[in-house]
Formats: structure tokens, C-alpha cells, sequence
């Protein structure tokens, strides 16, 4: 159903379900919802690493800059699916924690990821999540 003049709460329910399809309940799956920030380049160099990977996702973000799906990268790096120990990833984005996972598991995963989409893309991923 299409909404013509949608309400604050139409939007916030839209919200919502696109949330849970996207990220596992927190009760169930633990987790902290998408852990990395969709990282934004310059227009060059998209245009650059799109001729070499048709598939890539990006948006639109300035004259001179387009914002790349950090999920995307994440699942080209290979990780989409993956599990080491008590950590995973959910989908493609979301670090969760399967059992007993310590907050150093959850903190070497995310710098492997990172290191992997640096190597395959020479793009850094920044973590969303404040780790203190």
C-alpha cells in the first residue's frame, strides 16, 4: 500500500520493519546493530572501483562524493555469513554475538573486516559503535 502524505507514525513504523528485517532481535541474537558507518569517497575513485566491480553500491551524497554500502564491502571481502569462535556476521553488517563472545572477539573480528576491505577495496571502514 502506497502512502501519499505519510504521518510521523507511518514513517516511524516504515522504520521499523525495515529494521527487523536488517537486524536480528537483540533478545534472541545478540547484538548491536550495524557496526561499521557506510563509508563516503571521492567521486574518482568510485568511478574508479566501479569499473572493476559493476556490482558496487553507492549513493549519492555530494557533487564530489558517493556513500558505499559498508554491508556490500563486507559481504565482497567475504565475511557475509561468517563465524570465528562466540562472533559472526549477521546478513552483512552486524556483528552478533552467539553465546559468550567477550568484547575482545567482538574487537578482533571487527578489525579483521577491516583489514580485508581496506586490502581488497584501499577503503577503511570506521566503526559506528563507540568501544570503550
Amino acid at each position: 500500500m502506497k502512502i501519499i502524505k505519510p504521518t510521523l507514525n507511518d514513517i516511524t513504523q516504515a522504520i521499523t520493519n525495515i529494521r527487523k528485517n536488517k537486524i536480528p532481535n537483540f533478545k534472541k541474537l545478540g547484538n548491536c546493530g550495524s557496526f561499521f558507518k557506510n563509508p563516503i569517497i571521492n567521486n574518482n575513485y568510485y568511478n574508479f572501483l566501479k569499473e572493476k566491480n559493476p556490482n558496487m553500491i553507492g549513493y549519492y551524497f555530494s557533487k564530489n562524493c558517493t556513500k558505499l554500502s559498508s554491508g556490500w564491502l563486507i559481504e565482497q571481502s567475504g565475511w557475509k555469513g561468517k563465524k570465528i569462535g562466540n562472533v559472526g556476521i549477521y546478513k552483512s553488517s552486524i556483528i552478533v554475538n552467539y553465546g559468550k563472545a567477550t568484547g575482545i572477539e567482538i574487537y578482533t573480528l571487527s578489525k579483521k573486516i577491516i583489514y580485508d576491505v581496506n586490502k581488497k577495496f584501499g577503503i577503511f571502514l570506521e566503526r559506528e559503535v563507540l568501544i570503550v
